[in-house]
């Protein structure tokens, strides 16, 4: 029941916004919820614990919780089951390791005249007219870019990548990152 809900939550994110807020103000969310309310809202934990005292039966039954990269007292159940679900049909790995995807990809940035870099500290994000056009490296060098993506997370990114103009105000005063949440994201590439 919570893979199933786990599936259901990706219609969610499909849907146009206007449509989901229509649902949920109307109620009619429900009919299309089938437990995702539930499900979303209880811990991998709370769940292992109501089915055993046997700690090492419950580490057996939590051991995934790696590929979400959050502690089973954290995670939502539902997430745990969504992803027990994708291996249940066995899982796959690319031809050569997964260090192929990065290869790839870098290649293909080659190909269409990109750069990649690895092992190249990025200090800061140059921006123009509220705009991200490039980068500077920790070696002095700018590049400039059409495009600036950061997986830095919005408190590194805003706090140390950026000018402070442009650094959130709910961040600009925290002294410390902000809490950890559980994510979940999903990528489909076709590299040529």
């Amino acid at each position: 029941k919570a893979a199933a809900a786990f599936e259901r939550s990706f219609l969610f994110k499909a849907l146009p916004r206007f449509l989901v807020s229509f649902l949920i103000m109307t109620g009619l969310i429900r009919f299309l919820d089938k437990g995702y309310s539930k499900y979303a809202n209880i811990s991998l934990r709370e769940v292992t614990n109501s089915i055993t005292d046997n700690a090492l039966l419950r580490t057996v039954l939590e051991y995934i919780y790696g590929d979400y990269g959050s502690s089973p007292s954290e995670a939502p159940f539902m997430l745990h089951a969504g992803c027990l679900l994708h291996y249940a049909k066995g899982a796959y790995y690319p031809t050569g390791g997964p260090q192929v995807i990065a290869e790839r990809i870098a290649r293909a940035i080659t190909k269409h005249g990109g750069e990649v870099r690895i092992n190249s500290r990025v200090r800061a994000i140059w921006v123009e007219q509220g705009r991200a056009v490039g980068i500077k490296l920790a070696n002095g060098l700018w590049a400039r870019s059409k495009r600036v993506i950061s997986d830095a997370g919005i408190y590194n990114t805003s706090r140390h990548l950026v000018p402070e103009a442009y650094c959130p105000s709910h961040i600009r005063g925290k002294s410390t990152p902000l809490d950890s949440m559980v994510s979940c994201f999903c990528l489909f590439v076709g590299i040529e």
